[in-house]
């Protein structure tokens, strides 16, 4: 998996990157995500080689693996996803669309804020992807 978006200097404790894909992608998939059988879609894992799944919410991610990579697909009319994510109790990642966010899960320890129910929209939805391994730094520009 080599997005074109991913730079060097995305890597830290963790890796968060803003907009891994071209736009124009990111918006066919999100307009597709509730078919990921579409030929778009399969097209785009079979290019970038993924072993994936489109999940709901934030809330149902596995952390039974020893990475987790997470592309995020936040609705558009969402105006939440400040500090969704928890890594370690002290870490905020936010929610925001077309952004790429992974760990190593024997690091860090993920929490999933739950949303009040007055800032409540039902879905969160992202792409999982499975990995043996993060991506290395030095494999991008």
């Amino acid at each position: 998996m080599k997005f074109p978006g991913i730079r060097r200097h995305h890597f830290g404790e963790y890796l968060y990157v803003p907009n891994p894909i071209d736009i124009k992608v990111y918006d066919k998939l999100y307009e597709l995500q509730s078919n990921i059988r579409h030929k778009y879609w399969q097209d785009f894992i079979e290019q970038y080689r993924l072993n994936c799944e489109f999940k709901n919410d934030i809330s149902e991610v596995d952390i039974d693996t020893d990475y987790v990579l997470m592309l995020f697909f936040k609705e558009r009319t969402d105006k939440n996803g400040k500090n969704e994510l928890i890594l370690n109790n002290k870490l905020e990642v936010n929610f925001l669309p077309n952004y790429l966010f992974g760990f190593e899960t024997q690091k860090y320890k993920l929490k999933i804020q739950t949303r009040k129910q007055k800032d409540y929209y039902p879905r969160r939805p992202f792409l999982q992807i499975y990995t043996k391994e993060l991506p290395n730094p030095t494999m991008f520009p």
